[in-house]
């Protein structure tokens, strides 16, 4: 089953600075791989705001690392007033915006990913089988919502050993 417009969490048991505590917001997946951005990741970098990029002035001013390929590539996630003008839509009105647009977007939110989180062909699968993910629904207040907190408030939200997951510190050696 395709994991495309939901959310990853990393479990508990993964370690290591890439993909510990991480949300992945899945963009695509299918039997070519799968391409997600994590969302929670903020970054030293922050944008560099054009004055005639009037559709940009709801931006974070953050960059975010949104995974480890292709880290010079730039990707911007909307909430869009109209979901049609996206120019990929992940879930409900949250999708990739197309900064090559000639006319303003109505967006009410968004957050710029250097790189992105990819997997070939049935690799993502295997970690899912291994429980190395657990897969939840993302919400707009999710995605845009405090990176800092964002696993845990995804796996309480969940609730029961989910709830519990969430209780874990980033590093279990200061349990």
């Amino acid at each position: 089953d395709s994991v495309r417009g939901k959310l990853l969490l990393a479990n508990g048991s993964l370690f290591g600075d890439v993909f510990r505590q991480t949300v992945i917001l899945m963009a695509d997946h299918d039997d070519d791989g799968a391409l997600g951005y994590v969302i929670n990741r903020p970054t030293q970098m922050i944008v560099d705001r054009d004055e005639s990029a009037d559709h940009l002035d709801v931006v974070d001013v953050t960059v975010y690392s949104g995974g480890p390929v292709q880290q010079s590539l730039l990707s911007v996630i909307a909430e869009f007033v109209a979901p049609e003008h996206a120019a990929k839509l992940i879930f409900g009105t949250v999708g990739l915006l197309n900064l090559e647009a000639a006319a303003p977007m109505a967006v009410k939110r968004a957050r710029v990913f250097a790189g992105y989180s990819g997997w070939g062909p049935g690799q993502l699968e295997g970690e899912i089988q291994e429980g190395s993910w657990v897969i939840t629904e993302p919400t707009a207040d999710l995605v845009f919502g405090d990176p800092e907190d964002m696993w845990r408030q995804a796996l309480r939200g969940m609730g029961g050993e989910y709830a519990l997951m969430a209780t874990m510190p980033y590093d279990p050696g200061m349990n």
